[in-house]
């Protein structure tokens, strides 16, 4: 689950441009991580960078009302990381 999330918007995306995240868990320390995602143009340029402070409950949690499962048997632990491309829609 996220305890704290920061994102810093350094300039706007542009109409059709590619944009690229990458993310890098930073620490990790029995239940809680830090992961920082840094968002490049089609430039190199940075538009934006997030950090993000989590926390594994261990609980159960539903995903939509009408089932119930744990983030290991969903795959949730730890799983934010790798690159991902995305198109911006319009200018910001």
């Amino acid at each position: 689950m996220a305890q704290h999330a920061t994102i810093t918007y350094l300039r706007p995306g542009r109409l059709d441009e590619i944009l690229v995240a990458e993310a890098t868990e930073r620490a990790r320390a029995k239940r809680s991580s830090i992961y920082d995602v840094r968002v490049t143009g089609t430039d190199g340029e940075i538009v934006a960078e997030f950090r993000g402070h989590t926390r594994l409950s261990g609980g159960r949690f539903s995903i939509d009302g009408n089932c119930e499962a744990t983030p290991a048997a969903l795959g949730l632990e730890r799983t934010l990381g790798g690159t991902h491309g995305g198109a911006v829609g319009e200018d910001a």
